[in-house]
């Protein structure tokens, strides 16, 4: 009997699930929460990234983000998912949202809510979320009531990250981002920049569809490096995601200071979906959000040398539409950090948290 016992207790042992190695806790929930580290700090550790979320009133943002196996910083000052600027059309809302007063909560499941209470120089109240998923995987979801009308509003979100990564965004083909030619008249004078002028990270000279027929590359959406091309003028591009967000950039609300872009305008977006990689490390950071909640996409762009000066950054302009006096918007996006992530990988990705 005994030794039909230690028979089964080693077949039980074998075929059950293994646990992942980061797993080594009593809960993998409890492990991926946020800890209240003092005020408006809460620490993480999620086995496989360790670090702060900095929600004290003064430069907000999840950093430092660490990859614990190399113990390499992956994000520079303000670091991941931080708010920035805050428009309507015409007005902008103080300097930056990452600076507003700010109170924050440490919730029962781990996550950590913020609230920025309304105040006379931006007449909104906001509140965000911000949850582990998995060990490589954060979602943000934003929340803002306004006490006027606010048409056209932009809660600008900014990432930064460390000199060897470099960008790339998921855009449209180029017969679609260039549109009809009223629309191709209108954007040569506004400065967008043709998807030929972009050295995309070209797939084979076919890919296979989903019903087996060879597709051109140029009829499908697809990641492109945002290298700078020749005639760019700016040091920053934005990917808009149609027409009216094109508008809606360019409605003068960059040109209030402090601190002005004259955005280069790239092709549109195929879906809003941006990384930044860095080879040496292995390691992508991926920022994507529903079409719906985010009108555009925008970058630094990748310096010629891993060591030039510049920010390494990511932004995400979320809403894009106008909100009620008293109407409560939603918005939200995800933070997905991990190895040898493929492009394909991160569609997939994508798709499984759209849809």
């Amino acid at each position: 009997m005994a030794m039909h016992r230690w028979i089964w207790f080693l077949i039980v042992v074998l075929l059950s699930p293994r646990m992942p190695a980061w797993a080594d806790g009593p809960s993998t929930v409890a492990r991926l929460g946020f800890r209240a580290e003092g005020p408006g700090l809460f620490a993480f550790d999620t086995g496989f990234l360790q670090g702060r979320l900095k929600m004290d009133g003064r430069y907000q943002g999840l950093y430092p983000v660490v990859e614990k196996a190399g113990g390499k910083e992956l994000t520079m000052p303000p670091g991941l998912l931080s708010p920035y600027r805050v428009f309507s059309r015409g007005v902008r809302y103080g300097d930056a949202a990452r600076d507003w007063p700010t109170s924050a909560t440490l919730q029962p499941d781990g996550a950590v809510e913020v609230h920025w209470p309304a105040r006379p120089e931006h007449p909104l109240e906001m509140k965000a979320v911000y949850k582990w998923m998995d060990p490589g995987c954060l979602d943000m979801q934003v929340q803002v009531t306004p006490q006027k009308d606010l048409p056209d509003f932009e809660l600008f979100l900014s990432s930064y990250l460390t000199k060897g990564f470099r960008a790339a965004v998921y855009v449209r083909p180029e017969e679609a981002s260039k549109g009809s030619e009223a629309t191709l008249q209108k954007v040569s004078t506004t400065g967008i920049l043709n998807i030929s002028s972009f050295s995309a990270l070209q797939p084979a000279s076919g890919i296979q569809s989903e019903r087996g027929a060879l597709v051109s590359p140029k009829e499908i959406s697809r990641f492109v490096p945002v290298d700078r091309p020749a005639e760019a003028k700016s040091g920053y591009v934005m990917y808009p995601r149609d027409e009216k967000a094109l508008r809606m950039i360019q409605d003068g609300r960059w040109k209030i200071p402090p601190s002005p872009v004259d955005w280069d305008i790239g092709p549109f977006l195929g879906k809003p979906i941006c990384f930044r990689r860095d080879p040496d490390l292995g390691i992508t950071v991926v920022l994507m959000s529903p079409s719906e909640d985010c009108f555009a996409v925008s970058s630094a762009w990748n310096p010629e040398n891993l060591q030039s000066g510049g920010y390494r950054s990511l932004y995400l302009s979320l809403f894009g539409y106008e909100i009620k006096a008293g109407q409560t918007a939603k918005a939200r996006c995800r933070l997905v950090i991990g190895r040898d992530l493929t492009e394909a990988r991160i569609l997939e990705i994508y798709e499984k948290y759209t849809k």
